[in-house]
């Protein structure tokens, strides 16, 4: 049962800790939820974040989904200050979702099966005033004033779901995984403070290397593909005049600006979008247009089609192989069985017999079956597949005293015979059964053997075979992630620590900027009083001036003070990085000029 489920039942739309939003998950989850401590964002950031919003809202109020604007407002987000995720937790209750607080990167399969059960991941850090304009790294600007505002919208919501259901089964491979580290540990490198520029550069090498590394596209590739060309910058609308509803685009002051431009080719949304690759640290030389939310999920269901979770057989076996990860295949009795898949067997175009390396895990709707998982199965599992070549039937459909006639009775060894040639002798200990079929064989005193080669020895121990046919399906990840993970101690990556933005060196800019603001609020300042503050600031930021200027602007246009910083900001147009920023914020000024 999903959370938001859990309140509404009992009538209650309660704000919850980031404790008692861990006990509600599973463990695979819940270890990157984080704690959002409010009073690590210096005045700086809040600063950062106002102008970021005010910005946006001002160029975005015709240029982005219908439900942008309404949508910030309805999930709790404001213009003054960094949002606390509890409250958009509860804004967004309303529309069937909740919001858990994270830090940094977390892996994109655990970010998306967060989406699919309905809960949005919302990163606490805030980037730095040096990466106001974009920041590779996810921060709170990106995640809820990205994703959260287009919530609002039923078919979106929707959307955002089925997409993390479908990702949830792609299948990752090691490189991919290494993809990853490296992304992550470049972003938190970029975003902190304190990292040098060699540092850097050794990060940017790195995962340029990695990269370089990573040969094989796999599903868990594809699919990030589409999330990046939708849900993070996506266009919606015609194709010659589109609307902005991505995350990426809607955070970014700088790219929402150049996206709608000529120079960026717009292309019609499809699955050849899985083909198109992107660099998450330099603008996006083309975007993709869908005409709707359901034409965006019509696009991801075509591509669900050719997944290894849906198409089954040996093509899902292969992709299971490829990934060196851990991946579940499933029979069509309903037994799943989960690890890294090393090898399998084909005659006549089909699987034969399958062989896990490693930790496996056996298990049912999802389920760990009782003394089948890890612990027990710790170097591997193997087991063959298909019907039986006397009786014409799958093992998972035999019944005891079929079982009996094979001379599996009174502690007696006997011989299950596949139509693959495939042979099992051994004692049958015990069998276990699910919705009334056999799903695993115990023997012991087994050996298995396929025309000369022994695939399993008596001196082993104890064999399980699994019962079924077909393999249906394959998907990434275990079956019962919590109790595989908990088994192998496999969580994907510790839990990042909050990064924070103040320098001691500024402590006179942030006093400055919570004087301004206090100022901005109250109404009540004389000119000369904001003149004196800004004076006495050796080395204002450009920001700084702006929000100043924002106040004398409003209250004396004609004022020399306001000449006097005017001139100043067009100094610091000088530095190209500041430029465009400034422009817009005068700009944004100027034309909401007598609104508080």
């Amino acid at each position: 049962m999903r959370l938001y489920q859990i309140f509404q039942r009992y009538g209650r739309n309660p704000v919850m800790t980031s404790t008692e939003i861990r006990k509600t998950l599973a463990p695979e989850l819940a270890q990157y939820v984080s704690d959002q401590n409010s009073e690590s964002y210096t005045e700086e950031d809040h600063a950062s974040w106002r102008y970021i919003m005010k910005v946006s809202q001002f160029f975005l109020k015709d240029k982005a989904h219908v439900k942008y604007l309404k949508g910030l407002e309805a999930t709790g987000i404001s213009i003054e200050r960094i949002p606390l995720i509890s409250e958009m937790d509860e804004k967004l209750q309303k529309f069937g979702w909740r919001a858990v607080p994270v830090s940094g990167f977390i892996p994109p399969a655990t970010f998306m099966e967060f989406q699919a059960t309905g809960i949005l991941p919302i990163a606490c850090d805030m980037r730095s005033f040096d990466h106001i304009s974009y920041t590779p790294a996810p921060d709170i600007v990106h995640e809820a004033s990205g994703h959260a505002p287009i919530l609002a919208d039923p078919d979106y919501a929707a959307f955002l779901k089925r997409a993390g259901e479908i990702a949830k089964k792609a299948i990752y491979t090691q490189e991919d995984i290494d993809v990853y580290h490296a992304i992550r540990h470049l972003s938190e490198t970029k975003e902190n403070p304190k990292s040098t520029s060699e540092e850097i550069k050794a990060s940017e090498k790195k995962l340029e290397k990695t990269i370089s590394l990573n040969t094989t596209v796999s599903e868990a590739t594809e699919v990030a593909r589409l999330f990046w060309w939708s849900v993070e910058y996506g266009l919606i609308g015609e194709l010659e005049a589109p609307k902005i509803y991505g995350a990426g685009l809607l955070s970014s002051v700088g790219e929402s600006y150049r996206c709608l431009s000529k120079k960026v080719k717009k292309l019609p949304f499809t699955m050849k979008c899985t083909q198109v690759t992107y660099d998450i640290t330099k603008p996006q030389p083309q975007l993709f247009v869908a005409k709707s939310f359901k034409e965006v999920v019509r696009v991801f269901n075509e591509y669900a089609k050719t997944m290894a979770y849906k198409k089954g057989g040996v093509y899902a076996l292969e992709k299971a192989k490829l990934s060196r990860f851990v991946t579940t295949t499933v029979l069509d009795s309903g037994i799943q069985i989960s690890g890294k898949l090393e090898n399998f067997k084909i005659k006549n175009k089909k699987p034969i017999y399958i062989q896990i390396k490693g930790p496996s895990q056996l298990c049912y709707e999802n389920l760990e079956i009782k003394n089948q998982g890890p612990h027990y199965h710790q170097e591997g599992f193997g087991s063959p597949l298909g019907i039986l070549k006397d009786l014409k039937m799958s093992p998972a459909d035999l019944t005891d005293k079929q079982l009996d006639a094979l001379g599996f009775h009174k502690n007696k060894k006997g011989k299950l015979i596949f139509e693959s040639g495939v042979a099992i002798e051994g004692v049958l200990k015990k069998t276990f059964e699910k919705d009334g079929k056999k799903l695993i064989l115990t023997f012991d005193e087994c050996k298995v053997t396929f025309e000369e080669e022994v695939l399993f020895d008596p001196s082993w121990g104890p064999y399980d075979m699994v019962c079924g046919e077909k393999v249906i399906s394959c998907f990434g990840g275990a079956a019962d992630r919590t109790s595989f993970l908990k088994a192998t101690d496999g969580f994907m990556t510790p839990k990042t620590s909050h990064i924070s933005n103040f320098d001691e060196k500024k402590q006179d800019i942030y006093n400055a900027f919570k004087k301004i603001r206090e100022w901005r609020q109250s109404n009540q300042i004389e000119i000369s009083q904001i003149k004196t503050l800004i004076e006495s600031i050796k080395k204002p930021t450009w920001l700084l001036l702006l929000e100043a200027w924002e106040l004398v602007q409003k209250r004396d246009p004609n004022h020399s003070f306001t000449t006097e910083l005017y001139t100043l900001l067009q100094s610091e147009m000088k530095y190209s990085e500041h430029k465009e920023l400034i422009q817009r914020g005068i700009q944004m000024i100027l034309e909401n000029k007598g609104e508080q």
